[in-house]
């Protein structure tokens, strides 16, 4: 835009010149008379000069700082004696830029540079037929020193201009963004203060139901033996979600600056799921190369903790869960792959949403809050990572983990 701007003022200001300058050039049999007419009297009584003159309506039509030179074939200067620029001697005819407007820069007689416009026509004059061409030149030395003087206003002004609605724009998105930032805060302090509550009582809650459930009790009925069951399932899944609720509550709260070797914190992990997939009857596999991630080593063991327990989970037995990482040019790809049922394409994104279940009955059977994977999502993303949910060949479901 500033561009554009500046081109129109440009024209702007030399129209009227170069107007003058086409005018003139298309009369090149007048003018050349004229001239060549003046050349001819110099020499002469003044007023044999006065009575000779020419045209005068042509001399009106000149405008200040403008100057007509002719030239022969030889491209010799042919009227010299009736220059009045000073920088004439270094003009040199240009026959590559006929009937073309252009601007030139000559150095005068105090050595400083100026600036003009010049336009140059063949001339075909039976009265003087050693003009061959004619230039018409102006000065315009003024003109570019005011267009310069303007361009840097106009620059400052816009730059300016675009500093205030940049400034105005940040202002702006920050004073709309407050709100939600400010409900995004009491959100999440909400949940935290909210577990943090619910943590002590669901505290000596399960130490009462461990303290009960460690002595017999023969007087008990089928019913209360029932209900000492449900509330004991019951309070140890509310305690998982209070701890994963916190969990996530503190992600960006958690320092994210050690080398993590990989393939020794999947060892770690898969020999802590070992017994779970001995129940089920999986075969854990780890397939990692030699290599580093920076982040949080608790951060990062949750998350390949959790992606491992689910595909143990939801898997067949005498399944299979594959655990590898690799390095793939600037990024670490780590993919946990296993035989199960697999997820519906139209689910794949869902399911990373907080207390989404694929099938809500077999995850209350297998202790889910639904919250882990959203956990996962929540620290892949702190870790500035992507993470994708892919179909295998066996049927099955592989989480891939992006890190950059």
């Amino acid at each position: 835009m500033t561009t554009i701007i500046l081109q129109i003022m440009r024209n702007g200001l030399y129209s009227n010149v170069d107007s003058s300058l086409s005018r003139i050039s298309s009369k090149t049999d007048d003018y050349v008379e004229m001239i060549m007419g003046r050349s001819s009297l110099v020499n002469q009584d003044s007023e044999v000069s006065k009575s000779n003159n020419s045209n005068p309506k042509l001399s009106e039509q000149i405008v200040a700082n403008t100057d007509i030179i002719l030239f022969s074939d030889d491209r010799k200067i042919l009227n010299a004696d009736n220059i009045f620029f000073a920088s004439w001697e270094s003009l040199k005819l240009n026959k590559k830029y006929l009937s073309k407007i252009y601007e030139i820069s000559l150095t005068n007689i105090f050595g400083h540079e100026e600036k003009y416009h010049i336009v140059t026509v063949k001339v075909k004059n039976s009265s003087y037929p050693d003009v061959k061409y004619m230039s018409v030149i102006i000065n315009v030395d003024q003109l570019a020193t005011a267009n310069e003087r303007y361009e840097r206003i106009i620059i400052v002004v816009m730059a300016t201009f675009w500093l205030i609605s940049i400034g105005a724009s940040v202002y702006l998105a920050n004073w709309t963004r407050k709100p939600i930032i400010e409900s995004y805060e009491k959100q999440k302090a909400f949940v935290e203060n909210a577990s943090h509550e619910l943590r002590t009582p669901l505290a000596v809650m399960q130490l009462q139901i461990d303290l009960y459930n460690s002595s017999k009790h023969p007087d008990n009925d089928t019913s209360a033996q029932q209900t000492i069951s449900m509330i004991t399932e019951q309070t140890e899944r509310l305690g998982k979600m209070v701890r994963t609720l916190l969990d996530m509550s503190e992600l960006q709260t958690i320092a994210r600056d050690e080398e993590i070797a990989i393939s020794a914190l999947v060892e770690e992990v898969l020999a802590d799921l070992e017994p779970l997939a001995q129940e089920k009857g999986i075969n854990l596999i780890e397939k990692c190369d030699n290599v580093l991630l920076m982040g949080s080593d608790i951060l990062i063991y949750r998350l390949v903790y959790n992606l491992v327990e689910n595909a143990i989970k939801y898997n067949f037995s005498d399944g299979t869960v594959t655990v590898t990482a690799t390095q793939q040019n600037s990024q670490l790809h780590l993919t946990v792959e296993d035989t199960g049922n697999g997820i519906p394409e139209e689910l794949k994104e869902r399911i990373f949403e907080p207390f989404f279940r694929l099938d809500k009955s077999r995850s209350r059977e297998l202790g889910g809050v639904g919250l882990g994977l959203a956990l996962v999502r929540e620290i892949v993303r702190v870790h500035n990572g992507s993470i994708l949910v892919k179909n295998n060949a066996n049927s099955g479901t592989t989480f891939e983990v992006i890190f950059p």
